[in-house]
């Protein structure tokens, strides 16, 4: 006998309080996407399944907090140094370009290093720079930046450190836009989202989405640099920052399930 399918929700057409269903399904769909996420990483489930054990455990208690993403503040740091490599003038060249600079001197790697990550040697950061892509070592020593944005394209610490700290913005964003607190000053959350873009078109959306959200975040970046140096100091902080990521989910192949044989009739 074949199975009955469930009937169509209405409920996202619909406002007010959030339904117990409505809370599981959501619940649940974030639970699979961290497990899909964490597998295809090398994850295994027993391992996931510990992590989730510890969490429920431990997550009343113990909420997490961006602090705890150390390996991201020295991604950070590094971000921060790379973007002064390219902007002031002691480390830029007669055309605007980031010069290469010697590990040790004045004006030097060795300058930008104690400023923005004092508590590692220059000569530490400049190997882990080197190791991570971040820099190309030149035949005379010398270190060059690969790119004006800070990006390590391969799996360590501050990129899966990066994974808790991005999601925590979003899910705070979302609740206090959606809280009682974000009806007199809800944050920023816009979003682009289309699902008929060819895919022949994905390289020039790649393209565009990182030039325009690059103007962006360097426009948020000179104001912050800018009202951070004349801030009082002594005063109390917060984390602050805007992300930006463009996602890509390519449609899967369509199945051909063919045409059911027909049953011959007995004559």
């Amino acid at each position: 006998m074949a199975r009955r399918s469930k009937p169509r929700s209405r409920t996202a057409l619909k406002s007010g309080s959030v339904t117990p269903e409505e809370l599981v399904r959501s619940m649940e769909q974030m639970q699979r996407l961290l497990w899909t996420f964490y597998r295809d990483i090398g994850a295994t489930p027993r391992q996931m399944k510990a992590a989730f054990s510890t969490a429920v455990r431990e997550g009343g208690r113990r909420p997490y907090r961006m602090s705890e993403a150390t390996a991201f503040e020295i991604f950070h740091r590094a971000a921060e140094l790379i973007d002064a490599w390219y902007r002031e003038a002691a480390y830029v060249d007669d055309v605007g370009a980031p010069r290469a600079l010697p590990v040790i001197g004045p004006n030097s790697f060795e300058t930008l290093s104690r400023r923005f990550m004092p508590d590692h040697s220059p000569e530490e950061v400049a190997a882990y720079f080197a190791e991570v892509g971040l820099v190309v070592r030149l035949s005379n020593g010398t270190l060059k930046p690969r790119r004006r944005t800070a990006v390590i394209s391969r799996l360590n610490a501050a990129t899966l450190d990066r994974v808790a700290v991005l999601t925590h913005g979003t899910l705070g964003t979302l609740l206090w836009n959606y809280g009682r607190r974000g009806s007199d000053q809800p944050r920023l959350e816009r979003q682009v989202h289309t699902t008929q873009l060819p895919i022949e078109l994905l390289p020039e959306f790649n393209a565009k989405s990182k030039e325009i959200g690059g103007l962006l975040v360097g426009q948020l970046a000179a104001w912050l640099a800018s009202r951070l140096s004349s801030a009082t100091t002594g005063q109390p902080t917060a984390r602050v920052g805007v992300s930006l990521l463009a996602y890509v989910e390519e449609s899967g192949p369509r199945k051909n399930a063919g045409k059911r044989p027909s049953r011959s009739r007995r004559p």
